[in-house]
């Protein structure tokens, strides 16, 4: 069984780059892309995805209003958010959402929660 994916990254050399980074990964399914951060709520609550990959920032969001709209209300998967900056204290108030560096750490994530 493989764990669906959507990823949610602005610019699209940095999308193209992260597909070909989990194509890599054969327990992942990507099942949507998103450009914006409302993109990224409507797969969430549509396609309902194990994994979400998103971007801080995307569309100008602040990051609190992003996680309560993409977390709380319909969704309960795995968001893994990539920041260059430090937000763990924003993050960490979700037990589901995990605070990426570096696109390596995906894989260990996903096999640790789906273990």
């Amino acid at each position: 069984m493989s764990v669906r994916v959507i990823v949610g990254i602005g610019n699209r050399e940095v999308r193209a780059s992260m597909f070909l980074a989990l194509d890599s990964i054969e327990a992942l399914r990507i099942v949507g892309s998103a450009t914006s951060a409302a993109e990224v709520i409507t797969l969430c609550r549509t396609l309902h995805p194990d994994v979400a990959i998103v971007e801080e920032g995307l569309s100008g969001w602040a990051l609190p209003d992003l996680l309560a709209a993409i977390v709380a209300p319909a969704w309960s998967g795995i968001l893994l958010l990539l920041s260059q900056d430090d937000v763990t204290e924003v993050v960490e108030e979700y037990e589901n959402v995990h605070l990426l560096h570096g696109i390596e750490q995906i894989a260990s994530i996903i096999e640790s929660e789906s273990a």
